[in-house]
């Protein structure tokens, strides 16, 4: 017989005065149980306040793996004031490294589909289930009602906030759009840029240096048919899109990631483009390097250098992963790196001058003259993570694999270190990770996201799949501290980090 207390202790006044509003017992399992009445948080008066919300939704997890309920991996149910609820997971074998997640929300159906958008969650520690002994859990429901903001826009591809405004990419039966607002953001103020005539896989970062050390950041939009790079937006709707960067080719290639940086050395404009193409049936990689500010289709004096990784001998599946850029060295005098996640001979850093004539060739990278990265022990690289470009210090690179992340202490040195894995991600199947300049890393899976705040746990908030849907992007806000932007199938989320710890 196995028995679990699981015991969600509120810190606040608890209507009824009942002091474990979360109760459970059970044979062979775990059943938990919201009593009437129950749910509540602290207000700013001497009152409790009632959680917003219908329904709780509970994961478990053995170790780092989600314990499956058939096709779905959470337990919910609904509830409303003045009757009890309860779920029962049975048949859970005995273990030593259980975990709960508890989310509590408002479940909504409509024209759209269906959503939950959380309202307080909490996270229990590591349990024993044992035949034949009753384990007590306690949790602490935290309020997030004010952290977390979602803003239904169905088919988000990708997200990026840059320079105040917050921008965000959707693919629908009516057109592939740009949207943007001021931050933050609300559930209705995302107002539409304008479109693009290629699906829009992702947007990304370029970058201009100036003065001793400044970055300032523009935005790039990846498109199936070149990328653009749209003017400013400050409060301006329906704003077209301008400004084509691409290789000076009939066809524009179908570009899933790039990065840029722009300069001027001796009052010379200098650009670097690198870009990725892995979608289709077409894989490439390359970029530009010269002496204008935008490479545009109508610019002869644009060199685009070009690798066509395609049929491959023995690269079985998409032979380019992930892509990163950073820069080192002086706003005048940079060094732009690249970072491919490949198939083909690990991870790839390259510099700018690779993209100068005649050295950009496949055998240059297959015959190993450039960086490459293939660390023994761990599974095949497919994410990789760079803090914000800067000029100064060192930047950690992070790797994601099918068995976990892991991080690397100076991405540009001469040599790398091995890798180290990052705590808590054992096991789990990383397919993004991004980082901000405070050291901030946020990770996701398949199936729920992670966000580990510099020099704390790991937090795991599954709820969030919930929300948004399959995660498509996520990014760090650069201008407010430990906030974070996800999109994701069934629109945008917005999550104040630093409310969950």
């Amino acid at each position: 017989m196995k028995r679990l207390l699981l015991a969600v202790v509120v810190l606040t006044l608890v209507l009824g005065g009942c002091s474990s509003p979360f109760g459970a017992s059970s044979n062979s399992g775990i059943t938990f149980t919201i009593p009437t009445n129950s749910l509540t948080l602290p207000a700013s008066t001497t009152s409790a306040r009632v959680i917003a919300g219908n329904e709780a939704r509970l994961w478990l997890y053995d170790g780092t793996t989600p314990y499956p309920n058939g096709s779905q991996v959470y337990w919910s149910t609904p509830f409303a004031s003045g009757t009890n609820a309860s779920v029962t997971i049975n048949g859970i074998p005995d273990g030593a490294n259980y975990r709960i997640v508890v989310a509590v929300g408002t479940f909504a159906t409509s024209a759209a589909g269906s959503n939950f958008t959380p309202t307080a969650f909490a996270t229990s520690n590591r349990f024993t289930i044992a035949s034949g002994s009753t384990t007590s859990v306690n949790l602490s429901l935290k309020d997030i009602s004010a952290s977390y903001v979602f803003a239904p826009l169905p088919s988000a591809a990708s997200v990026e906030e840059l320079n105040g405004d917050l921008y965000a990419a959707a693919n629908t039966s009516t057109g592939n759009t740009l949207f943007y607002t001021p931050t933050p953001l609300t559930a209705t103020n995302l107002m539409s840029a304008g479109t693009t005539p290629g699906v829009i896989r992702s947007l990304s970062e370029g970058y201009t240096l100036s003065g001793t050390a400044t970055v300032t950041p523009f935005l790039l939009v990846n498109t199936a048919q070149g990328v653009y790079q749209p003017p400013a937006i400050t409060g301006i709707s329906n704003l077209p899109l301008s400004g084509l960067v691409a290789p000076t080719t009939s066809t524009q290639p179908d570009v899933t990631w790039s990065g840029a940086a722009s300069w001027q050395a001796s009052g010379v404009p200098f650009s670097v483009y690198f870009y990725s193409s892995s979608s289709g049936q077409s894989f490439s990689l390359g970029g530009f390097y010269d002496s204008v500010d935008i490479p545009t289709v109508s610019n002869s004096t644009a060199q685009w250098r070009t690798v066509d990784v395609n049929n491959l001998t023995g690269i079985n599946g998409n032979p380019l992963l992930d892509f990163a850029l950073t820069t080192t060295g002086s706003a005048t005098s940079p060094t732009v790196y690249a970072f491919f996640a490949t198939r083909l001979v690990g991870t790839v850093r390259v510099n700018s001058d690779w993209l100068q004539s005649p050295k950009i060739q496949l055998s240059d990278l297959l015959g190993g003259q450039y960086f490459s990265y293939v660390p023994a022990g761990i599974p095949l690289v497919q994410a990789l993570g760079l803090a914000p470009a800067s000029l100064s210090g060192t930047q950690t690179l992070y790797l994601g694999t099918a068995g976990g992340a892991y991080q690397i202490a100076d991405a540009t040195g001469t040599t790398l270190t091995p890798p180290m894995i990052v705590n808590g991600t054992q096991g789990i199947d990383i397919r993004r990770i991004v980082t901000d300049a405070a050291g901030d890393v946020a990770f996701y899976s398949p199936t729920e996201l992670f966000v580990q705040p510099f020099g704390k746990p790991l937090l795991r908030l599954p709820f969030v799949t919930n929300s948004v849907g399959v995660i498509h992007d996520v990014r760090w806000s650069p201008s407010t501290s430990g906030t974070l932007y996800i999109a994701g199938e069934n629109g945008l989320a917005q999550l104040a980090v630093g409310m969950l710890e």
